[in-house]
């Protein structure tokens, strides 16, 4: 019988299955620990695993595709095991998360109902491209107007940590205010060609903001989810974009607490509501986790104190390491420095590397990995890296 473990290594390794049909344990174990990247299988910075300021090429994720090629039983088991093996213990922390870039969105839905393999949270990414994304901490999250959003707002500034590390309000009509997280009742969404609440301003608060989420609709079927992830992605081209088909705002304590440990939004929301789907850039997506982004921008700004000790510190808890970058941050904002992460992610990609017009998370075919390694992510005074060679074909 088929089990978790065989079929994500078969989706990992589909693209040179016929190469690795024939494989011993130990030559899947090395395919298998070659495709993996450290952004898929996360882990937080803290006392459980120090890391270097420079991000590097592990921000990217590791593809998943259904399988697409017959396996025997014992092909099964033999991918099962090298996988145990090639993917280890899962790591000290109070979540464990796998995340896997998609082509589509059926995937990621079917990859999440899994649940849980070898301890770790299944998360599925469907590919964007960014162009740029700009993230602060604490996080400033606005409600754009909607029936619901007066009791959503205040579900959002009922937590603790309101007003501390996250500040949530209503966007204001003709606002050009800037936020991590833009939040829309699906319920709402226009019809093409007409503004979001009857405002064209609001649009562009949208289009601005380091990611957005549609709330709603949860009794409403997967097709009507993925039309409003497509709306989005065509109307307003986030860099990060999150559809949460839950009715209410009960999804965003627990989607806080993760990312309170150094967890990036699209696994936090996930583990929130595995029913959640997500699509964005993996560059900006590590940008959102709270340790990794300290480092950059700690580096970027050349504010060492921002970042010193945080590999010791624990990123267990709302009052731990997220509370440490937190009061770090007013430190630098009492002598005038605004910690702010931008990132030109156009400059992270490469000239052939962009996504067809004609795509969508449904019609989206899956592509082998590139034969050479995406380059880093670009940061603010940071020279490019070489735009790295087209995939073969």
């Amino acid at each position: 019988m088929t089990t978790p473990a065989a079929v994500l290594a078969a989706g990992v390794l589909d693209w040179r299955w016929q190469a690795l049909a024939g494989a011993d344990h130990t030559a899947l174990v090395a395919a298998l620990r070659d495709e993996l990247t450290p952004a898929s299988d996360w882990q937080r910075i803290g006392a459980a695993r120090p890391r270097e300021l420079e991000p590097t090429n592990g921000d990217w994720l590791t593809r998943w595709v259904a399988p697409s090629t017959t396996r025997s039983a014992d092909d099964d088991a033999r991918l099962a095991a090298a996988w145990e093996e090639a993917l280890g213990p899962p790591h000290e922390a109070p979540s464990n998360f796998l995340r896997l870039e998609v082509g589509s969105l059926a995937d990621a839905r079917a990859l999440q109902q899994i649940g849980l393999v070898s301890s770790r949270q299944l998360v599925g990414v469907f590919r964007t491209y960014a162009h740029k994304v700009e993230w602060r901490w604490p996080l400033r999250v606005g409600l754009l107007p909607g029936p619901r959003a007066g009791d959503w707002l205040d579900a959002l500034q009922s937590s603790r940590f309101h007003g501390e590390q996250y500040h949530a309000t209503m966007v204001p009509a003709d606002s050009d205010a800037q936020f991590e997280l833009v939040v829309l009742d699906t319920a709402t969404l226009p019809e093409p060609g007409e503004p979001l609440a009857g405002d064209h301003a609001f649009d562009r608060v949208v289009r601005s903001a380091g990611s957005v989420v549609a709330v709603g609709e949860a009794a409403r079927s997967t097709e009507f989810h993925d039309h409003t992830m497509m709306t989005l992605l065509e109307r307003f081209d986030p860099a990060i974009t999150i559809v949460m088909p839950v009715d209410d705002m009960s999804w965003w304590v627990p989607t806080f607490r993760e990312l309170s440990h150094d967890v990036p939004l699209d696994a936090a929301v996930v583990a929130a509501s595995p029913a959640a789907l997500v699509a964005g850039d993996p560059l900006a997506l590590a940008a959102t986790a709270v340790g990794h982004w300290a480092m950059w921008v700690a580096r970027d700004l050349g504010e060492a104190e921002l970042s010193e000790g945080l590999d010791t510190v624990e990123f267990r808890h709302e009052d731990e390491g997220s509370q440490v970058v937190h009061d770090r941050v007013e430190l630098l904002r009492s002598r005038g420095i605004d910690a702010v992460l931008r990132i030109n992610l156009a400059l992270a990609a490469a000239p052939d590397d962009a996504a067809p017009d004609e795509a969508t998370p449904e019609a989206a075919a899956p592509v082998a990995p590139p034969a050479v390694a995406p380059p880093p992510i670009a940061l603010p005074g940071v020279a490019p890296p070489p735009a790295p060679a087209p995939a073969p074909g």
